[in-house]
């Protein structure tokens, strides 16, 4: 007979992984969806998210997450539409807008035949489903100008000295526009350097701008330029210059494909974790 500690011991791991794998839709997409339906979201784009984010939908088709949505500040979604003008979208040309979702592999179109599951995971930057909580940005991309802009109202879950952006927290978001910027113009690339110097704070639930440019592409080197400036631009909150290195795209498909395994061993190790947990449960209950 098993003592009653280690059944407690066994139940309770099962339970947790049963819980990271039932959670379907993220609770952004129906706090938008509230929102939208009570007029609260405030721009047209955060009503169109949130009908696109249906239940009948959401499977379907990727959640976008760099969307406008109700915590959005009228600063940040002046911006938004500002830079939303200069693409096809808004009736400009020579911009588009960047996408986000939580795992971009599986969103690729030459993925969409393979199964996907909703997984609660999100990207570093996208790393809690409170909307307005974490990283809010939206970014847009000029191919002719090799520059990426990225459109960043931080939240509190990112704070570091009382009121103030961690610059751990802005580092990140800078290796990723740097590196979308970057990727945008070369391909497929990784990190190699980001040297960065913080000039002055950026407070929580400001806007703020991140302005990344490719300056040279060397060979396999490719070279980046990242700057956080105040939302009129006024203000230069940081400086950073960043290497990136190409990646060759065949190790690139042995990198996707190597995922994908290993999210079919995860859900495997799940399913089985989830029989345990029915199975101690039913022993426990026995005792």
């Amino acid at each position: 007979m098993l003592r009653p500690r280690t059944i407690c011991r066994l139940a309770a791991v099962p339970r947790i992984m049963t819980m990271t794998t039932t959670t379907t839709r993220p609770r952004s997409v129906q706090l938008q969806s509230q929102r939208a339906a009570s007029g609260e979201a405030g721009d047209p784009a955060a009503v169109t998210a949130a009908a696109a984010a249906s239940p009948s939908s959401s499977l379907a088709e990727p959640h976008d997450y760099s969307l406008p949505n109700g915590s959005w500040t009228e600063r940040t979604l002046a911006l938004y539409q500002a830079y939303l003008a200069r693409t096809p979208q808004g009736g400009g040309s020579g911009w588009e807008r960047v996408p986000s979702y939580n795992r971009t592999i599986l969103h690729e179109t030459k993925y969409r035949a393979r199964p996907r599951k909703p997984r609660p995971e999100r990207l570093l930057t996208r790393n809690t489903d409170v909307v307005g909580a974490g990283f809010e940005y939206a970014a847009f991309h000029s191919g002719g100008e090799r520059r990426t802009v990225c459109i960043f109202q931080p939240g509190p879950l990112l704070e570091g000295f009382p009121g103030l952006v961690h610059g751990g927290a802005l580092a990140a978001l800078i290796d990723g526009i740097a590196g979308t910027c970057a990727r945008k113009v070369a391909g497929r690339i990784m990190t190699a350097n980001l040297n960065i110097d913080y000039r002055s704070p950026v407070s929580l639930r400001s806007t703020v701008l991140l302005d990344a440019h490719v300056t040279k592409v060397d060979g396999r080197k490719v070279f980046t330029t990242c700057r956080v400036l105040s939302h009129d631009e006024s203000t230069v909150h940081t400086d950073c210059t960043a290497l990136f290195i190409l990646v060759d795209e065949a190790k690139i498909r042995q990198l996707k494909e190597i995922f994908l395994q290993n999210e079919g061993r995860q859900n495997t190790v799940f399913t089985k974790n989830a029989g345990l947990c029915g199975d101690v449960e039913e022993v426990a209950g026995s005792v």
